[in-house]
């Protein structure tokens, strides 16, 4: 009797196993939490290598063009050497859009200088946990000239230097609704 049990059991745990993993496979659910713009920042929680994929489109003109969450970005395109730092202004412009389209031709995406899913996500491979400070998340993007370090705070959130080679310690959060001050 035990032993129709455990295969009972083990039939089960298989059928319900395939179906997530069918619902997965078609985009129906996410093993990680999903963030957007909605939520008015740059948002991460798990693993660091999946914190950007799910974020909010930034292109020249758009929406959050003028935003932290640009400045977030224009960050990694210093890192990689695709901006100077004085180009991380939180104005995402024909410089931005240029860079941007220099970005996603080195690493075999469409360049079209806009920074969707796709784009995004693929800045997540290079993401590494640098470890904690207190309750906030020290997060390495390893650029290929440089790198560059954010943080995550414990409310999920990045933050950024508008001047990434500086010692100063001082960081901006990536909202996607405003510019911060001092960018």
């Amino acid at each position: 009797m035990q032993i129709l049990k455990w295969i009972g059991q083990r039939k089960a745990l298989a059928t319900g196993t395939a179906l997530a993993a069918t619902v997965l496979a078609a985009g129906l659910l996410s093993p990680t939490a999903q963030a957007s713009s909605t939520q008015g920042y740059v948002a991460g929680s798990g693993s660091v290598l999946d914190d950007f994929g799910d974020e909010g489109t930034l292109r020249r003109g758009g929406t959050y063009a003028n935003s932290g969450a640009t400045g977030l970005w224009q960050s990694i395109l210093y890192a990689d050497g695709f901006l100077s730092v004085s180009d991380i202004d939180c104005q995402f412009g024909p410089t931005t859009e240029a860079a941007t389209k220099r970005w996603q031709q080195t690493y075999g995406l469409t360049a079209d200088g806009v920074v969707g899913p796709a784009t995004f996500g693929r800045a997540d491979v290079s993401l590494y946990d640098e470890g904690y400070s207190g309750t906030t998340l020290n997060v390495k993007y390893g650029g290929s000239k440089r790198p560059v370090y954010f943080q995550r705070t414990s409310q999920s959130k990045y933050l950024f230097r508008t001047d990434p080679s500086s010692s100063v310690y001082y960081m901006l959060t990536a909202y996607y609704t405003s510019t911060p001050y001092g960018c």
